[in-house]
């Protein structure tokens, strides 16, 4: 009896514990810019550019959330929706022209919601 008494303690206890854990989760969705630095060629611009997508192609869930600054508790769960990119002009005082790719990411991350 005394096994039983105990075992079914242990449960409730741990039982408790895990349902903490839960909690409601959702989805959100997030937007990034990520610029180059500013070049001389127009051709390095999209070249840098194309640099960084693919480097955010290449990293995994816990990387890509450090890159993208999600500080939440995302789960692992950040996962790239899509990336585009432009390539701006930039004119400067002294008359000449620099070129920024600006890579727009879009991204989907879970977090635990508060009980509370």
């Amino acid at each position: 009896m005394k096994k039983i008494f105990l075992a079914t303690l242990v449960f409730l206890f741990s039982s408790s514990i895990f349902a903490q854990n839960i909690g409601n989760h959702s989805d959100r969705l997030g937007d990034k810019q990520l610029k180059t630095a500013v070049m001389q060629d127009k051709s390095a611009a999209v070249v840098a550019g194309n640099n960084i997508r693919d480097n955010l192609e290449t990293l995994n869930s816990l990387e890509l959330s450090k890159k993208l600054n999600i500080w939440r508790n995302t789960y692992n769960s950040t996962k790239l929706k899509n990336t585009s990119m432009t390539v701006s002009e930039l004119y400067a005082q002294n008359g000449t022209i620099g070129y920024q790719a600006v890579v727009n990411v879009r991204y989907q991350y879970t977090i635990r919601e508060s009980n509370q």
